[in-house]
């Protein structure tokens, strides 16, 4: 019986929502896009495996910008940059917004972070906070040592125990963001301060599933009580929301303590925390720094993951950027940021790597905070935009062959388009958190910083290992899949469900002088001396998936 009760309210919710839709719509139409049913729309229309795809699909039938509603919430999807430069960036005052997202956002707590955050004071005030640490050159040069000796340590770690490649280069990221925002250091692999912001991280990747909660749908459901049938999701809210507080709180007021008692190491938090210029609130300067981890660590190791996956995959592209760093260095030493410069073929296999994996191929959606009208398609306010980014990353009028892993595409006299320029956001929603490269004249915060990440690890791996097949037949790949966890499930779907525990091997390439390379201190010598007698270049390493 309190299941029929239940139903009915839905219903009856519902019915309201949708009119209350339908009145304050003008009549104009939309982008065109798959025909609906009466009160629920395109419901069934909405895809949640692959999405880029289907959404690429749908450009071929009716254009590069369509649309389709649910319960009257309309939802406009861009499959070209054209479309997207012309109304996230050049009618960014209109595209600001971010949607309402009900289960992460209003109920886990997740609307005060600034990738989620709606547009105004509190989003520009994490910004400017992000930006006075992340937003330069100079500042991210002052990083380049740590990035150098993280990268190191990770080396070390491969050679060590080259079985656990993903969980040594998730601690590599996370050491090295949880050093620059709290100034913590990461010690073990099973740390407790990662394993905290990696809970909250994977509720958040539930919450934000599309169609993973009715109450995204219809946010009325949002006054539910708990204890009514089917509010469940209610009490995992409460929970998630008390993970995510302690995601936010726990190294925050870790630093606090430390200034107290005049411990505190150099970083973001204490920085801003003991300047005398200016005061910063509390509230912002704690989900600031919360943010930094949040949008970062993920991305970051997506991309390195894909990175050791491709080389296995092309092994000529990984025989050229060895080729080249030979070259530059001799044999003798691992790469720096001083070679980054003579590395033109690294550089561009970076780029290769953004363009041909996006780590989020239909990004975070954009919300429109008025009306508006494009090539005679009426958008309404409230709509949530989604940039189909994988389509524009693979679309063969821009790239040649987009479906083959070519960093030479972005050498010679006419380089194809950088992908940097829609693989992290448009407009004032671009990334603000660790990503790629600067490429405008106003640098975004933070988007030096996983550049520099990238190419660091990506550079000391292939000037210290040669990456390659056990096995002789092929591993399954499908470059379809995409996504870190899930908006924000992606090369770690690729190792986990693709390669179906394919094995990688890693030969040490300069084992006449290991020690050139990886240096030991004097504390590891004995274990140095046994490693040299060990067949290095015969290591085997298993693409291990995450629990």
């Amino acid at each position: 019986m309190a299941s029929f009760l239940f139903l009915d309210y839905v219903l009856f919710i519902a019915s309201i929502y949708f009119l209350q839709r339908l009145v304050s719509k003008r009549h104009a139409p939309l982008p065109p896009g798959p025909r609906g049913y009466p009160l629920i729309g395109n419901i069934f229309d909405m895809p949640t495996d692959r999405p880029w795809l289907t959404f690429s699909s749908w450009a071929e039938i009716w254009g590069d910008v369509c649309s389709l509603s649910i319960f009257g919430q309309s939802f406009i999807v861009l499959n070209s940059y054209r479309s997207a430069y012309a109304l996230l960036d050049k009618r960014s005052v209109i595209y600001s917004e971010r949607p309402n997202l009900v289960m992460a956002g209003e109920l886990m707590g997740w609307n005060d972070i600034i990738g989620l955050a709606p547009y105004g004071e509190t989003f520009r005030a994490h910004r400017k906070l992000l930006h006075s640490v992340l937003g330069s050159k100079s500042t991210i040069r002052t990083f380049y040592p740590m990035e150098e000796q993280e990268a190191l340590t990770l080396m070390k770690r491969l050679l060590d125990s080259p079985e656990k490649l993903h969980s040594h280069i998730s601690q590599d990221v996370a050491a090295l963001v949880l050093r620059i925002t709290y100034g913590y250091e990461v010690k073990k692999e099973d740390d407790e301060m990662v394993a905290l912001v990696n809970c909250a991280m994977e509720e958040l990747s539930v919450a934000s599933t599309p169609g993973q909660f009715l109450v995204d749908i219809i946010p009325m459901l949002r006054h539910l009580p708990e204890w009514i049938p089917g509010a469940g999701f209610q009490v995992k809210a409460k929970q998630w929301a008390q993970d995510l507080r302690n995601m936010i709180n726990v190294p925050y007021d870790m630093v606090k303590r430390q200034i107290a008692t005049g411990e505190a190491p150099e970083c973001f938090v204490s920085n801003l925390l003991l300047q005398e210029t200016e005061r910063v609130e509390e509230h912002d300067l704690k989900w600031a720094a919360g943010a930094i981890y949040a949008a970062g660590a993920d991305t970051t190791v997506a991309v390195l993951d894909t990175f050791f996956v491709l080389m296995m995959l092309y092994p000529d592209v990984q025989r050229k950027a060895q080729a080249e760093l030979d070259s530059v260095l001799g044999g003798e030493r691992l790469p720096t940021f001083d070679d980054q410069e003579d590395l033109p073929y690294i550089n561009a296999l970076c780029k290769e790597l953004v363009r041909f994996h996006p780590v989020a191929p239909i990004g975070i959606p954009h919300g429109t905070l008025e009306d508006d009208v494009f090539e005679g398609h009426f958008i309404p306010k409230g709509s949530v935009v989604f940039a189909n980014i994988w389509a524009m990353t693979h679309d063969p009028e821009v790239y040649k062959d987009p479906m083959t892993f070519n960093p030479e595409r972005f050498l010679g006299p006419n380089p194809e388009q950088d992908p940097r320029e829609v693989s992290f956001g448009f407009g004032r929603r671009q990334v603000v958190m660790p990503q790629t490269s600067v490429l405008k004249s106003d640098p975004l915060p933070g988007r030096l910083l996983a550049q520099a990440t990238t190419y660091i690890v990506c550079s000391m791996a292939l000037a210290s290992f040669d990456i390659s097949k056990v096995k002789g037949d092929e591993p399954v790949f499908d470059p379809t899949h995409g996504s870190v966890r899930n908006t924000i499930l992606v090369a770690r779907y690729i190792l986990m469900n693709l390669l179906h525990h394919e094995m990688l091997r890693c030969a040490y390439l300069y084992t006449a002088s290991p020690s050139a390379i990886i240096p030991s201190t004097a504390d590891e010598e004995a274990t140095r001396k046994d490693r040299e007698t060990r067949e290095l270049d015969q290591v085997n390493v298993a693409v291990q998936s995450p629990d």
